[in-house]
C-alpha cells in the first residue's frame, strides 16, 4: 500500500501527482495523458526558443540537449568552412599563383635558346672549358685582375695559415693550367683530385694546407703523357691566352730553360709527379721545387663487390690508386658514370675570370643529374608542397639571391653555361664533353 503524499500539487511537466517510488517517463508518453483528454491526443513539452531557464527534470534535459545540438551544428559548419578554404587555396595556388610566379621569373629570359654564330665560334676557337667575362677572354691577363685575385686569395681564409705565398700559388696555378690545356688538346683524360678538388669545392681555391696541386691521369696513357709534356714550350705557353701568367715565373723559365717531366713513381710511393727539369743541370731559385702530384687510375670491369646503387648504371669501374679517406680500402673504386664527368671539366678552380670562381659553382652541381635551373623548362613544380626545391632556391623567384647556372647545348659536344647572380649574367663558360653526371654523386669526395 503506497503512502499518500502530503502535497497534492501536480509537478511541472506532469498531468497528475507522482506517487512515492514512481519512475517518471517521457513527457510525450501516454503516461502523462490527462484522464479526461481524448485517447488519440498526446501532450508534448514545448519550450520557447529564447528560454534559458526552466523547471522540472524534462525541461532541464531539453535545454541541455538543445545546447549540445547547437554546438555540434557550429562544429560541423566550421569543419565545412575550413575544408572549403583549404581546397580553394590549393586551386588558387595551382591555377593562378604558381603559374604567375613561373611567368614572372621566365619573362626576363628567352623562352627558346638558339645557338648563335658567336657561341659556335667560341666553342671552336679555344680549348674547352673556357670562360668569358664581359665578352672578353683576353681580359684575364689584365693587371687589375691579378690584383683582385691576390686580394681575394689573401682575404678568403683569414683564420688559417697557408703553406705557400701568393706568388708560389700563382706559379702552381700557371703550371697546372698549362698541363691541363696541353692534355686536353691531346685528348688525354685527366681530372683534379685529392686536396685540390676538395679545396676547389669547399673554398673555391687551392687547399691551404698543401704546397702542391693534385691531378689524376690514366696509367695506360703514361708514355703518351710523357711525350706530350716534353714538347711543351713553357715560355710560349705563358705568353698565350692564359688565366695565370706570372711575370716572375716567366723570367725564371727564360733563364733556366726548364721543361716539364713526368715521373711515374716518386719517393717510392704509389703516385708520381710532374716537375720541372733542365738539361743543363739542377735547377735553382724560388720556382725550382714546383711540382704537381699525380695519381694513377685504371679502368676495370665491374666486380661482384661493386653491388651498391652507385654502380647500377655502370658496366666499368675506375680504380684510383689512392687509399680511401677512412682507411677502409687501399684503392678508391668509382663508377664510370661518376668519374668521367670530372674529366670533361678538368680545370676546376683554374679558370678564374674574377675573384669569384664561377667554375666552382659548375663543379658543385655534380650532385645533381643536371644543374638547378639548367633547363629553361625546369620551372615546373608539384605545387606548394615542393618545399625542398623552394628552400634550395631551385627555379623560384628567389633566384636573385644566389648563384645558379643555366645550361644550353651549342653543339653535340659543347655546352654554354651562364653564371647568374643578382638576376644578371656574370660570366659565360663553354664546356665540352658528352657525359652526364650520375643522379647521386657520392664517391668523388673520397678521392
Amino acid at each position: 500500500m503506497q503512502p499518500k503524499q502530503k502535497n497534492e500539487s501536480v509537478p511541472p511537466g506532469f498531468s497528475r501527482p507522482l506517487t512515492v517510488g514512481e519512475v517518471p517517463l517521457m513527457a510525450c508518453s501516454d503516461h502523462n495523458r490527462h484522464p479526461d483528454a481524448p485517447a488519440k491526443r498526446t501532450y508534448r513539452m514545448v519550450l520557447g526558443g529564447s528560454d534559458k531557464q526552466a523547471r522540472g527534470y524534462h525541461a532541464l534535459r531539453m535545454l541541455r540537449l538543445r545546447r549540445v545540438h547547437m554546438k555540434q551544428r557550429w562544429q560541423h559548419l566550421a569543419l565545412i568552412s575550413i575544408t572549403a578554404f583549404v581546397g580553394l587555396s590549393l586551386i588558387f595556388w595551382n591555377q593562378i599563383t604558381f603559374p604567375a610566379l613561373v611567368y614572372i621569373q621566365n619573362a626576363r629570359l628567352p623562352v627558346y635558346y638558339t645557338p648563335s654564330q658567336e657561341d659556335e665560334l667560341r666553342c671552336d676557337a679555344s680549348s674547352l672549358p673556357s670562360v668569358y667575362r664581359d665578352d672578353d677572354l683576353s681580359s684575364w691577363g689584365a693587371p687589375e685582375r691579378a690584383e683582385l685575385l691576390q686580394e681575394a686569395w689573401v682575404a678568403s681564409l683569414p683564420l688559417t695559415t697557408r703553406k705557400v705565398n701568393y706568388k708560389t700559388n700563382e706559379a702552381n696555378m700557371c703550371i697546372m693550367e698549362i698541363v691541363s690545356r696541353t692534355l686536353s688538346a691531346s685528348h688525354i683524360d685527366h681530372a683534379i683530385v685529392g686536396d685540390t678538388l676538395i679545396g676547389s669545392y669547399l673554398f673555391q681555391d687551392s687547399a691551404f694546407w698543401n704546397k702542391s696541386l693534385d691531378v689524376a691521369l690514366p696509367r695506360a696513357e703514361l708514355a703518351k703523357v710523357q711525350g706530350v709534356l716534353r714538347k711543351v714550350k713553357l715560355v710560349d705557353a705563358i705568353d698565350g691566352n692564359r688565366a695565370y701568367s706570372p711575370a716572375a715565373l716567366r723570367q725564371w723559365l727564360v733563364n733556366s730553360k726548364a721543361r716539364l717531366e713526368l715521373e711515374e713513381v716518386y719517393n717510392s710511393g704509389r703516385g708520381g709527379r710532374i716537375f720541372l727539369s733542365s738539361q743543363s743541370g739542377a735547377l735553382t731559385g724560388q720556382f725550382a721545387s714546383l711540382q704537381i702530384n699525380v695519381r694513377w687510375w685504371t679502368v676495370e670491369e665491374r666486380a661482384p663487390e661493386d653491388n651498391s646503387k652507385d654502380f647500377e648504371n655502370s658496366t666499368s669501374v675506375v680504380v684510383l690508386d689512392v687509399p680511401v679517406a677512412d682507411g677502409s680500402a687501399d684503392t678508391v673504386r668509382i663508377p664510370e658514370s661518376e668519374w668521367f664527368p670530372l674529366t670533361t671539366r678538368p680545370l676546376g678552380l683554374l679558370t678564374v675570370p674574377a675573384p669569384v670562381n664561377p667554375m666552382f659553382y659548375v663543379n658543385a652541381q655534380y650532385n645533381e643529374a643536371e644543374p638547378p635551373c639548367g633547363n629553361r623548362n625546369s620551372a615546373s613544380s608539384s605545387g606548394f608542397l615542393s618545399l625542398r626545391q623552394f628552400v634550395a632556391g631551385s627555379c623560384s623567384i628567389l633566384r636573385n639571391s644566389y648563384f645558379h647556372i643555366e645550361r644550353d647545348q651549342v653543339k653535340e659536344d659543347c655546352f654554354r653555361e651562364l653564371l647568374f647572380f643578382g638576376g644578371k649574367p656574370r660570366s659565360v663558360a663553354y664546356v665540352g664533353g658528352k657525359f652526364s653526371p650520375a643522379e647521386k654523386f657520392s664517391s668523388w669526395f673520397l678521392v
